[in-house]
């Protein structure tokens, strides 16, 4: 019976809320995340964050942006969640002029960042969440399907400007005709193993039953995968995935 997770992930967020306190002013550590679309914000909100960043690739926060978020946490001690690789730098940056202990876990896809946001523990302090939010982080590996801005060659796949591109940690492995093409393709190139689990955020010009329609083709390709399909609501980009 092949359906979409959103209704799982739902219910996983509510005992999730079940289990973590809110961030308040009692708290040890609370968490700054950065988010390029409304579902992924409300996931990172669902683990515990207490300040979502609008940001991603086009549309970065400046370092004033990243402060003032730092600035209205709710705890003296807080854990920046950038999400993307060129966020980090203004994020360090803010860090430094904070007059708040801040650790920058650097968390370079949304991915990592969900990753990492599912060991944080509000109880503890900085240094045993960064460990294990650092830790995290190298457990997952990142996909994204959105289109090609222009001609090129890269890794010996021919591109054309318009089509849907697979990039695997932000190496292009799949240049296809359709989002959904090139993410079979994707996942091909990227060697999951039974047991592995992949989750698709979908976004983009993505609408639910395209993402359903992805979903089954996967699960037909790799029956011994584990999928789940959730909305992300990120622009630029039809899919992020997930491989852990």
């Amino acid at each position: 019976n092949i359906e979409c997770m959103d209704d799982q992930h739902r219910e996983y967020s509510a005992a999730q809320r079940g289990t973590t306190d809110t961030p308040d002013e009692t708290e040890k550590v609370s968490v700054v995340a950065v988010s390029p679309g409304d579902g992924v914000a409300t996931i990172f909100r669902d683990f515990g964050a207490a300040n979502i960043l609008a940001g991603g690739d086009t549309m970065n926060p400046s370092v004033r942006q990243a402060l003032n978020a730092i600035k209205s946490a709710p705890s003296q001690a807080v854990i920046f969640l950038p999400n993307n690789q060129n966020v980090v730098p203004a994020a360090r940056q803010a860090a430094q002029l904070a007059d708040k202990l801040v650790s920058v876990v650097p968390s370079s896809t949304v991915p990592q960042g969900i990753a990492a946001m599912l060991e944080f523990n509000p109880k503890l302090g900085v240094e045993e969440n960064t460990a294990a939010m650092d830790l995290a982080i190298t457990r997952v590996r990142t996909g994204e399907v959105c289109d090609a801005v222009r001609e090129v060659n890269l890794n010996g796949v021919p591109v054309r400007k318009g089509q849907a591109i697979g990039l695997l940690e932000r190496e292009l492995v799949a240049a296809e005709e359709t989002p959904g093409e090139a993410l079979l393709i994707l996942m091909g190139s990227a060697n999951v193993k039974d047991g592995d689990l992949v989750t698709l955020y979908w976004g983009g010009d993505v609408a639910e039953p395209d993402a359903c329609k992805a979903h089954a083709a996967l699960q037909n390709e790799f029956p011994n995968i584990e999928f789940d399909v959730v909305y992300g609501g990120q622009p630029h980009y039809y899919y992020i995935v997930s491989i852990e």
